[in-house]
């Protein structure tokens, strides 16, 4: 019975373990099972569809196959995963570009007739990008969440919806950040939106995000 009982500890604690994603960390593996959201831009994506945001959109790599799924026939995207089709052309010539030079990006959107950007600012190559974006009176942020930052073209046609949902991050409030599943163990989410601070120049609100985290960890 003493081996029984040894064993069914064994198991609640591990299964802890498990379900916060304390193990995965540990063995330093990349998997993540356990309580905890996803980094899939549903609410992105549904604020795109409710805001009345139309036209060509200019996307990140990473996002494109989940934009495409969830816009199709509708909507079309700038690029996803298929490689094949786009071509090392466009690659190199057109996509890549934008993420090095804003007048590579202005042209891209001139040619495209892009009419907002949906960037996934969690991945590095976004940084200088979102950079610029952020500080040109071309463009205004209009959605921010832990994963997705979205600017709208600053045009008479796009005004309305940028005077109902300008994002003025000096007065943003942050959400309460997540005390359970491996969002503590491991805040990927809350790390990736002090460094988008950090990109655009908001210090004070990076270090404020960064001290918050360490706090639940």
């Amino acid at each position: 019975k003493a081996m029984a009982w040894a064993l069914v500890l064994y198991l609640i604690f591990l299964g802890k373990d498990i379900i916060t994603g304390r193990y995965y960390l540990n063995k330093g593996m990349d998997c993540w099972v356990g309580f905890g959201t996803t980094g899939y831009p549903e609410k992105a994506i549904d604020f795109v569809l409710n805001s009345g945001i139309k036209g060509n959109v200019f996307n990140d790599y990473g996002s494109g196959c989940y934009l495409i799924w969830k816009f199709y026939p509708e909507r079309k995207v700038f690029i996803d995963g298929r490689n094949t089709i786009y071509g090392e052309k466009f690659l190199k010539e057109e996509f890549i570009p934008c993420f090095l030079s804003p007048s590579k990006f202005e042209k891209i959107v001139d040619r495209y007739k892009i009419n907002y950007a949906f960037l996934y600012y969690g991945l590095s190559n976004t940084g200088a990008l979102i950079q610029y974006l952020y500080n040109s009176n071309n463009w205004k942020l209009v959605y921010l969440d832990d994963n997705i930052s979205i600017f709208l073209k600053n045009t008479d046609e796009n005004s309305d919806i940028i005077n109902r949902y300008k994002v003025d991050l000096t007065k943003r409030r942050e959400a309460a950040l997540n005390t359970y599943g491996w969002q503590r163990i491991y805040p990927r989410d809350y790390i990736n939106r002090a460094a988008f601070y950090e990109r655009i120049g908001l210090l004070d609100k990076a270090i404020e995000t960064l001290n918050d985290v360490i706090k639940i960890m």
